[in-house]
C-alpha cells in the first residue's frame, strides 16, 4: 500500500522536498521517498540494485562501503522536465570511493540508467511473483497480475555489467559491457558492441544487434531479430521465428522450433535438432550446416558449402560460384540446383531427388528415386532405386545400375559426352539410332545387339539367385562414347 501525500503538498512540492532533502546530504549516505515519476541515472563507478515491485512506494537510498584514505562521492537529485534525475558530480578517479545506489520502483515508472563502470541489478518482483502463482495452481486465490502497466527501461552502459531477473520491456545499448538476464518478459532490444548477451527462459520477442560479441540465449518464447557482424549468437531451446543477418559471424541454432528467413555473409549458421516448419538461408561465401532437423529447409548459396545430415522433411538447395553441398541420411523430398563450377555429393536418400546439373560435378551414392538433368557436368551415379528422368548432354558420366529396379533403362549419350554403365549379370545392351562408329561403343560381359541386327552376341552368362536380365538400349551420338561392363 502507497503513503499517501501529507495534505496540501503537491507534485511540485514533492520535488522541492527531494532537491531540498539532497541539497543537505548530497554525499553518501542518504535516503530520499521518490514521488512516481520516470527516473533517470546518469552515473559511473556505482553498484545500482533496482527492486520492482506493483504499488510500492518509490525510494532512493545511496551507500558507501567503507574504506579510508578515500573521497566520499557526491550526488545530485531533482525534478526537471517530469523526470527525477540522478547524477553524480565528484571528480571520480581512483581516489574516490564506490558508491552504491538501492531503487524501489514500481514498474510503471519509467527508468533510464546510462553511465560508465556500472555493476546493475534488476529484480522485477511483480513478475517473479505472478510468474510463480501461474505455474502453481495449488495456490489459492485468483492471480489478476500487475495492476499497472510496465513502462520500458533504457539503458546505456560502457565497460559496465547488468543483471535483469524478471526483466520489462528493455533497450540496452552497451559497449564492452556484459549482459546477463533470465525469466523476463516484453519486447527486449540489445545493441551490443565488444560484448557478451546471457539470456534465459525470456518471454517476448528479442532484437539484437551484435557488434563483435557473443550472445547465448535459452528457452525464449518469441520472434528474433538480429542483425549480427561478427562474434557469435547461440539460440538453445526455444520457439520462435528467427529473421536477420550474419556478416563474420556465426549463429547456432539447437533445437529450436519455428520459422526462420536469414542472409550470411562469410559466416557460419548452424541449424541442428530442431523442428523448422519454413527456414530460408540465402549465403554468400558461408558455411551452413543443417543437422538432425525436422521441417523445411531452403538455401540458396554462392559460394560456401552446405552439409546436411539426418534432415526429415525438404530440402531445397541452389549451390553457384563453386559451392559445395553434401547431403547425407536425408529422408523426404531433395531439389538440388548445381551451376557454375559447383559440386554436389548426396547418398542415403530416402525420398525424391530432382537434380538440374550445369557445369558442375554431381555424386550420387543412394537413392530411392533421382530425376537428373545435366549439361557439361561431371556425373558419378550409383545405387539408385529408381529414375524418374534422365538427360545428361555433354558430360562425363559414370552410372552404376547394378541396384537399379525395372529391368531396363534407356540412355543417350549426345556429342560430347562419355559414359561408363555397370550392369548386373546377365545384361543386355541394344544399341539403336546411333551415328556413333563401332569403336565408340565397348560392351563387355553382357550381349550385345548392333543397331538393327536382331543379332545378339557376347556374353550369355546367367546372374544370382535367377536374377532376371537387364535390357539397356543406348542412342550413341557421332561425338559420344560407351563402355558397358556387366558384373556378377
Amino acid at each position: 500500500m502507497k503513503r499517501p501525500p501529507p495534505p496540501g503538498l503537491t507534485l511540485l512540492s514533492i520535488a522541492f522536498v527531494v532537491a531540498a532533502v539532497v541539497s543537505v546530504a548530497e554525499t553518501p549516505p542518504f535516503e530520499v521517498d521518490l514521488p512516481e515519476l520516470p527516473i533517470e541515472l546518469d552515473l559511473y563507478d556505482c553498484r545500482i540494485d533496482v527492486e520492482l515491485i506493483d504499488g510500492v512506494d518509490p525510494l532512493l537510498r545511496v551507500t558507501t562501503a567503507p574504506s579510508g584514505g578515500v573521497e566520499s562521492p557526491a550526488f545530485k537529485v531533482g525534478e526537471a522536465g517530469g523526470l527525477i534525475r540522478v547524477a553524480r558530480t565528484d571528480a571520480g578517479g581512483t581516489t574516490a570511493a564506490r558508491a552504491t545506489l538501492g531503487l524501489v520502483l514500481d514498474p510503471a515508472q519509467a527508468l533510464t540508467i546510462r553511465g560508465q563502470g556500472l555493476a546493475i541489478f534488476i529484480r522485477n518482483s511483480t513478475v517473479l511473483a505472478t510468474d510463480a502463482l501461474s505455474q502453481n495452481p495449488t495456490v489459492e486465490g485468483d492471480n489478476p497480475g500487475p495492476t499497472t502497466t510496465p513502462a520500458v527501461h533504457t539503458f546505456d552502459l560502457l565497460d559496465s555489467e547488468i543483471f535483469l531477473v524478471g526483466a520489462q520491456a528493455t533497450t540496452i545499448t552497451g559497449k564492452n559491457t556484459f549482459v546477463d538476464g533470465e525469466d523476463g518478459h516484453g519486447e527486449l532490444r540489445v545493441d551490443i558492441d565488444r560484448g557478451s548477451l546471457f539470456l534465459r527462459r525470456h518471454r517476448g520477442n528479442l532484437h539484437l544487434s551484435s557488434l563483435n560479441s557473443a550472445s547465448s540465449i535459452e528457452e525464449l518464447r518469441g520472434t528474433v531479430d538480429i542483425s549480427l557482424d561478427g562474434g557469435s549468437l547461440e539460440l538453445r531451446g526455444g520457439t520462435g521465428a528467427v529473421t536477420g543477418q550474419v556478416r563474420s559471424g556465426n549463429i547456432s541454432l539447437s533445437r529450436w522450433s519455428g520459422n526462420g528467413r536469414l542472409t550470411g555473409e562469410d559466416a557460419t549458421i548452424e541449424l541442428r535438432d530442431g523442428f523448422v516448419n519454413q527456414m530460408n538461408v540465402t549465403a554468400t561465401a558461408t558455411i551452413l550446416a543443417v543437422e538432425g532437423c525436422r521441417g523445411s529447409v531452403t538455401a540458396q548459396l554462392t559460394g560456401g558449402e552446405l552439409t546436411a545430415e539426418a534432415v526429415q522433411g525438404s530440402l531445397q538447395a541452389t549451390a553457384s560460384a563453386s559451392a559445395r553441398v553434401e547431403v547425407i541420411d536425408h529422408k523426404g523430398p531433395l531439389v538440388l540446383e548445381v551451376h557454375d563450377d559447383s559440386s554436389a555429393e548426396i547418398s542415403e536418400i530416402e525420398g525424391s531427388v530432382n537434380v538440374n546439373v550445369d557445369q558442375s560435378e554431381l555424386r550420387v551414392d543412394g537413392a530411392s528415386a533421382l530425376g537428373l538433368t545435366a549439361r557439361g557436368a561431371s556425373l558419378s551415379l550409383a545405387r539408385v532405386r529408381r529414375f524418374t528422368n534422365f538427360l545428361a548432354a555433354a558430360s562425363e558420366l559414370e552410372l552404376d545400375l547394378r541396384d537399379t529396379v525395372g529391368g531396363e533403362f534407356d540412355l543417350e549419350v549426345t556429342d560430347g559426352s562419355h559414359a561408363t554403365v555397370y550392369l548386373a549379370s546377365p545384361c543386355r545392351v541394344r544399341l539403336r539410332d546411333s551415328t556413333a562408329s563401332s569403336h565408340q561403343v565397348d560392351v563387355t560381359g553382357c550381349e550385345f545387339q548392333m543397331q538393327n541386327t536382331g543379332r545378339w552376341r557376347g556374353s550369355k552368362s546367367k546372374g544370382l539367385d535367377g536374377r532376371p536380365t537387364f535390357l539397356l538400349t543406348a542412342r550413341v551420338f557421332e561425338g559420344g562414347s560407351l563402355s558397358v561392363r556387366g558384373e556378377l
